[in-house]
């Protein structure tokens, strides 16, 4: 099966795919100058479940499209749902739409409005952005119309633990992603392990994320130097946090306390007191410190001193991990856990990471030694870790290639308008 993938110059890359997995790149097609010298720039249209400020890996993934198009001449707009119907412009000059959500089913906010403002939205922009899983939007993009924009479907990842939402929504997905222009995916992986997509990898498009460069404005800490380790994300269940205070409460109870870094988790969410009764049973609450408010601001300078990202995630609705690459970007090694997902793509095993067997309470408790005791190691791998943000992940090429995704299917668009 083929698959695109877009290349650090801006051009796609035709992929195939052998029975193992295994990429074999086979031809490039230079689609990016062609797209630049028709000087095609136009309007996108995003849709996603909820929006910023409420924070999470979507909503940020979009937050960046948006302020790194916007300047280049594009125009950006997000259509979402919230508790009341409201239309604004941010601070990027993104046009930011809500439509009111009744009530929420299987986590999926129900959204009536949201389908007729999709298809009438569509007639206007050039680029409709579907951002999945988001069960609703699947039947919105349905209802374009075929001299509307075309579709491009952002697969963020699986709906792995609401089974029977995925059921229930399958047929629907699968239309719209036979509807698709193009379906974008974060990592190669992501795509290999996809069952969903295998039927539609010939239209898939490999496009790692991006951030900012970190900035140099302070004095840079060495990983060895710092005195915690560092976990971010919400207290739900799929972020292994138990597995994390399990494994973390052996290291404390085996070893040298004064020695040991501690441990900050930072972050919100429905098992959050259940975590903090969690660490006083196991008598580690002095070691552990729960960061419940914590601003971009707070967590950049928290990931700035840390000894390494933990990230022990254990299911595969972990996609890409968009913390790693912040804590990357500031020279942290991580410790994550080898799902079928981008995870251990993006920090890889022996070079920026430990990657350890997902809810594996002892793999992760003798990464965490390895990280504590280790200062050669964790400085080395955070040195890489850098490199590697810098060089597959830095937000100038994660810009380049969605302007090149977007450009060529506005060129394709005027060809058949």
């Amino acid at each position: 099966m083929d698959a695109w993938y877009l290349s650090r110059r801006g051009v796609w890359t035709n992929i195939s795919y052998s029975r193992s997995g295994v990429l074999v790149l086979l031809e490039f097609y230079d689609i990016f100058m062609v797209s630049m010298k028709e000087g095609k720039v136009g309007s996108v249209l995003h849709v996603c479940k909820v929006y910023l400020p409420t924070q999470g890996g979507v909503q940020t993934v979009i937050q960046r499209i948006c302020a790194g198009l916007n300047p280049r001449g594009w125009s950006s707009s997000v259509l979402t749902t919230a508790d009341r119907d409201s239309t604004s412009v941010l601070e990027d000059k993104t046009q930011l739409r809500t439509v009111r959500s009744f009530l929420e089913l299987f986590s999926m906010p129900i959204a009536p409005s949201l389908l007729w403002q999709v298809r009438k939205l569509a007639s206007t922009c050039d680029i409709v952005c579907v951002h999945y899983p988001f069960p609703i939007a699947d039947v919105a993009a349905l209802l374009i119309g075929r001299k509307s924009a075309p579709v491009v479907v952002y697969w963020h990842s699986e709906i792995v633990s609401q089974k029977l939402s995925s059921l229930l929504v399958r047929p629907f997905t699968k239309l719209m992603l036979a509807k698709a222009a193009k379906v974008v995916v974060s990592s190669p992986p992501l795509l290999t392990h996809s069952k969903m997509l295998h039927a539609y990898r010939h239209k898939c498009v490999v496009l790692p994320f991006g951030i900012p460069q970190a900035s140099d404005s302070k004095e840079y800490i060495a990983p060895s130097e710092s005195n915690y380790m560092l976990m971010i994300g919400r207290h739900v269940p799929y972020k292994g946090i138990d597995v994390l205070l399990k494994a973390y409460s052996r290291c404390v109870h085996q070893l040298v306390k004064c020695d040991l870094p501690g441990l900050v988790l930072v972050g919100n969410g429905p098992l959050l007191s259940e975590h903090q009764t969690l660490a006083k049973s196991l008598g580690i609450s002095d070691r552990v410190r729960f960061v419940v408010d914590a601003d971009d601001q707070d967590v950049d300078t928290l990931l700035r001193a840390s000894r390494c990202l933990i990230l022990p995630s254990t299911l595969p609705s972990e996609a890409f991990a968009l913390v790693q690459i912040e804590a990357m970007a500031h020279g942290r090694p991580v410790i994550n856990t080898n799902l079928s997902s981008g995870v251990p793509w993006v920090a890889r095993d022996g070079r920026e990471a430990i990657t350890v067997t997902a809810d594996d309470v002892e793999e992760l408790s003798a990464a965490i030694q390895r990280f504590a005791y280790d200062c050669e190691l964790v400085d080395q791998r955070g040195e890489a870790a850098e490199r590697r943000v810098k060089s597959e992940f830095n937000y100038t090429l994660f810009c380049d290639r969605t302007e090149a995704l977007y450009s060529a299917l506005c060129v394709k668009g005027s060809d058949h308008g």
